[in-house]
């Protein structure tokens, strides 16, 4: 156990260090034009694996068992390496005597930005909520609906379906609705799926609401990627956007505690139904209050149709 615990350490500091020079680079390959379309683009092409290479665990493991998939997870590193090696150096190498700014300069940038200091905030609420879905998620399918692995690896496919489609019209719903009006009705959305999940019984059914909890993530981060980019010095992007990352992610262990000891008490329906009222309530409080409601792609604050600015 100690050394399962020690891995998943390393693997999400490797996937957040992984996630924030990928953001960094990405902001430096794509055209101020173009930016929305292909940072929704980019989400499209990270769900399917996000997704895709779960799903496709549960069958693995039954083929193979758990050995044959660690190994193979391990060997698919080894082109991820032979690919950032094709980066161009001056992509990835770090400009001799560049000023990178220091923390207290990253907050001030990202608070200057009043759109997306709220996004920020409000993304932390409901990747918070969000976290509770996720840990309880392997005990749901396993104690509750008995899953085997493979229909936990069907139920993850299913899961990958609503955040892809969305991702996909992302560019018309943030010219539609706007980021702000997009992240309220995502994380209402997400609320809903949550407390009606333990409802449900069939894998494909399930998996489909799990990504309808997740599925406005790929429009939701495509938007504030776009805001961060046309508002944020590229020589301070990386500091502010994972000093972003650490408010909107750093409480979610929390999350995943309480959750576990909820359902050690209670059993895991309550507690997803409970995590899903939480969401709902949320953004019923994020609407009622108004501001998120206006926040555009450029990170500032349209003005409400009753205000005669």
């Amino acid at each position: 156990m100690p050394l399962v615990l020690a891995a998943e350490v390393l693997l999400s500091a490797a996937a957040n260090l992984q996630m924030l020079a990928n953001s960094s680079i990405r902001n430096t390959l794509i055209p101020t034009g173009a930016r929305l379309t292909l940072n929704s683009w980019w989400s499209v092409a990270t769900l399917l694996v996000r997704y895709g290479a779960p799903g496709l665990a549960g069958f693995l493991l039954a083929v193979g068992g758990v050995p044959f998939a660690l190994n193979l997870q391990a060997a698919a590193v080894v082109p991820l390496l032979a690919a950032t090696l094709t980066l161009p150096p001056q992509v990835i190498r770090h400009r001799a005597g560049e000023d990178l700014g220091t923390l207290r300069q990253a907050l001030s940038a990202l608070k200057a930005v009043r759109g997306l200091w709220l996004s920020t905030w409000a993304m932390a609420y409901w990747n918070w909520t969000f976290a509770g879905l996720m840990a309880l998620l392997v005990y749901f399918y396993r104690s509750d609906l008995h899953f085997t692995a493979v229909q936990a690896g069907l139920a993850g496919l299913a899961a990958g379906v609503p955040p892809i489609a969305f991702a996909l019209i992302g560019p018309q719903l943030h010219r539609r609705w706007g980021p702000g009006r997009v992240l309220l009705g995502g994380i209402a959305l997400s609320g809903l799926a949550m407390a009606t999940l333990p409802a449900l019984s069939g894998p494909e059914w399930v998996g489909g609401l799990v990504g309808m909890a997740d599925g406005p993530i790929g429009p939701i981060l495509a938007g504030l990627t776009t805001m961060m980019q046309e508002r944020i010095a590229p020589q301070q992007y990386a500091r502010v956007m994972a000093l972003r990352r650490t408010i909107s992610m750093g409480a979610t262990p929390t999350a995943s505690v309480l959750a576990g000891l909820a359902a050690g008490q209670v059993g895991a329906p309550p507690v997803l139904l409970g995590f899903g009222v939480l969401t709902v309530l949320g953004a019923g409080w994020a609407a009622w209050r108004g501001r998120l409601a206006h926040v555009t792609l450029s990170g500032d604050m349209a003005p409400s149709p009753a205000s005669p600015l």
